[in-house]
């Protein structure tokens, strides 16, 4: 089994009675009770969906900058276009994306996790609280 855990910083801030967790990956509520401040978004390699470019609905646009055969799937690099650290993904073969694709990604909710404090090392800090629900701001 591959894998491996992406870590997206960002903040937490209060909304109305709960917590949102804002990042490059856009804005989320967070369950659980935890303090405004800095929080990291944490997502397994494998939970990311990986589309060709401009496909609607998908939280961010990149490029692929590493492309790596492992068996039946493949490991990707993914350069977000609005900067910030790199993102990981693991695909099927059936779809390759070599270095230079332009895509776009998005993390199904109950695939994210939100830790306290900037991680360092994601796989050595415990979960806090997962993420509930896609949130919107109000306008």
């Amino acid at each position: 089994m591959m894998g491996g855990l992406n870590a997206m910083p960002g903040t937490l801030h209060r909304h109305g009675h709960g917590m949102v967790h804002r990042s490059a990956l856009g804005e989320h509520e967070v369950s659980g009770e935890l303090p405004p401040g800095p929080g990291t978004l944490v997502f397994r390699h494998e939970s990311v969906r990986v589309h060709s470019a401009g496909t609607a609905g998908a939280a961010i646009s990149g490029t692929v900058t590493e492309a790596r055969v492992m068996g039946a799937r493949q490991r990707l690099r993914i350069d977000p276009d609005a900067g910030g650290a790199s993102v990981w993904a693991e695909v099927d073969l059936a779809q390759p994306f070599p270095p230079g694709s332009r895509i776009s990604i998005d993390v199904p909710i109950e695939a994210r996790h939100v830790i306290l404090g900037i991680a360092r090392d994601p796989g050595r800090v415990p979960i806090a609280a997962p993420a509930t629900q896609d949130w919107q701001p109000q306008r």
